[in-house]
């Protein structure tokens, strides 16, 4: 004999593993003390997407904004699903999600009920935290690795993100001071960026551009090299392989622009920042002649 068990066909008298382990994961986290689960659930939400950007359990507790008691604390009930390490590796090693099960569990709102992770809700909170990250660490950049992190991953998370999110990110893009993007560490964490080719920042440009003045609050513009101020200008590049497809997107009567062209706006709201972006073809990046062993991609 058969029966439906949440849309899985079970026999009679038989264990579904996958309901078993749901049963011991709804177990678990109902084990949280309810004073513990926001912080908890906030530690998950990293933990699901981003564990791997931060190498020790303490940046991670630096750059949730916790520290360590109330970071450990949080997440005591949750070893037999999460590794935690010792006090003394805190500074050595992370805290991570041991089996891709778990996370399956956690972003199925059918599985995993009041405990669901909505993908959309982790970028945007998670894009949030890093714009506090560069807005506040800009003056004393005290862990390189956090804000190497923030920088490099959190204008990505903004352009994942769902509509129903984009507003809550415009508004507090409004009140974001892009002039702390002019910070020297800053620039040196975005020329890391360009050196791994990893171009978020120049990508989260164009996604902004792309929404509209209407939708973004006319917090990017396109400007001539006249109306920017050099002494308050950010130099950055960007190396892709669709060069003219992406000074295209900003401006699409452009037609056959001369590579490298440089693209120039005025970028924020409440304070704003010039920003100067060459944009280069990838194939002719310096870093494609260096051999292997050399390379940091």
């Amino acid at each position: 004999m058969k029966f439906l068990d949440g849309g899985r066909i079970v026999a009679s008298g038989a264990v579904d593993p996958s309901r078993t382990l749901e049963l011991i994961y709804h177990s678990i986290l109902c084990g949280i003390p309810p004073n513990h689960l926001p912080i908890a659930m906030r530690i998950l939400r990293f933990l699901n997407l981003y564990h791997r950007g931060l190498r020790t359990a303490d940046d991670q507790a630096k750059f949730l904004g916790l520290d360590q008691a109330t970071f450990r604390g949080s997440i005591q009930n949750l070893h037999s699903v999460v590794h935690v390490p010792p006090v003394n590796e805190c500074n050595t090693t992370s805290v991570r999600i041991y089996h891709h099960s778990f996370s399956d569990f956690l972003e199925d709102p059918n599985r995993s009920g009041k405990f669901y992770l909505d993908r959309g809700a982790v970028e945007y909170h998670f894009a949030l935290q890093c714009l506090h990250w560069i807005e506040n660490g800009a003056g004393s950049p005290s862990n390189k690795a956090i804000f190497g992190f923030t920088v490099s991953s959190g204008w990505g998370a903004c352009c994942n993100l769902p509509d129903d999110f984009i507003p809550g990110l415009i508004s507090r893009l409004e009140r974001f001071d892009f002039c702390r993007l002019t910070y020297a560490h800053v620039q040196e964490a975005l020329y890391f960026q360009k050196l791994i080719i990893y171009d978020g920042f120049a990508e989260f440009l164009r996604w902004l551009f792309s929404l509209g003045s209407i939708r973004n609050k006319s917090l990017i513009s396109v400007i001539s090299k006249q109306q920017a101020s050099a002494s308050e200008e950010m130099q950055v590049e960007h190396w892709t392989e669709s060069p003219r497809d992406y000074i295209a997107s900003f401006i699409p009567s452009a037609g056959a622009p001369q590579i490298p062209f440089t693209l120039r706006f005025r970028l924020g709201s409440a304070t704003h920042v010039y920003v100067s972006l060459e944009v280069h073809e990838r194939s002719l990046w310096p870093g494609n002649r260096m051999c292997k062993c050399c390379r940091t991609i």
